[in-house]
């Protein structure tokens, strides 16, 4: 699937004579660019970040670059994946009176991800030492077979709602209930406070801000 008879002492390196910086945001560009212009993701060169908006909501593949790459002896990076609520803010705001604790929706490292396809450690990719068109072969391949299918079960308040109860993080009650209520859902953001509260019960020390803006969803329910 990766270039499997390659020989093991063959490294192919692409564009070493970049900088790091460069030389990463260059095979983006050239090798995944194309392949996400197709789920409607543009590449914002200037952040080293692939974005687009589905409705209410912008989803995230950021290209975080280690501090310490140097020439070609450390070409190092990883994927950042995340999805932000656009119009949560001003609801919240509107509703409570406060600013949501953040928009953020969920987000993950492709280190996260158990099922994420590779040859190598589950760790940074080091463009210095792995095999350059190997390693892009495999971003390709778990981008559409593992995070974008992932980041369909956040496209809208009520998927991600489902999503987080499905995942049991109920340590997002009070988010979960906010995007139950969002959607038109009340019986669901019924079932979330529910659910919440059987969680922060069994906790000897919840997350303060957590706890907090839960404890407002029940007093205002």
């Amino acid at each position: 699937m990766f270039n499997l008879f390659k020989r093991n002492n063959e490294v192919t390196k692409l564009y070493s004579d970049l900088t790091p910086g460069e030389r990463i945001d260059r095979l983006f560009e050239e090798k995944i660019g194309l392949f996400l212009i197709k789920y409607d993701f543009r590449f914002i060169k200037s952040k080293s970040l692939f974005k687009r908006k589905i409705g209410e909501f912008s989803q995230e593949i950021a290209i975080s670059k280690s501090k310490w790459n140097r020439d070609d002896e450390v070409c190092s990076f990883w994927l950042v994946f995340s999805v932000t609520a656009d119009t949560y803010q001003g609801w919240h705001t509107q509703k409570y009176g406060t600013s949501p604790l953040n928009s953020i929706v969920t987000g993950f490292y492709h280190s996260n991800l158990k099922n994420w396809k590779t040859k190598y450690k589950l760790d940074k990719y080091n463009l210095s030492k792995q095999d350059n068109e190997t390693v892009f072969q495999e971003i390709k391949f778990n981008l559409e077979n593992v995070v974008l299918p992932l980041l369909e079960k956040f496209r809208d308040y009520e998927s991600s709602a489902d999503t987080l109860m499905n995942k049991k993080e109920y340590w997002w009650a009070a988010k979960i209930y906010d995007y139950y209520l969002m959607s038109g859902k009340p019986d669901k953001a019924k079932q979330a406070l529910l659910a919440g509260k059987n969680y922060y019960n069994r906790q000897k020390d919840p997350q303060k801000e957590h706890h907090e803006a839960f404890l407002l969803r029940l007093q205002q329910k």
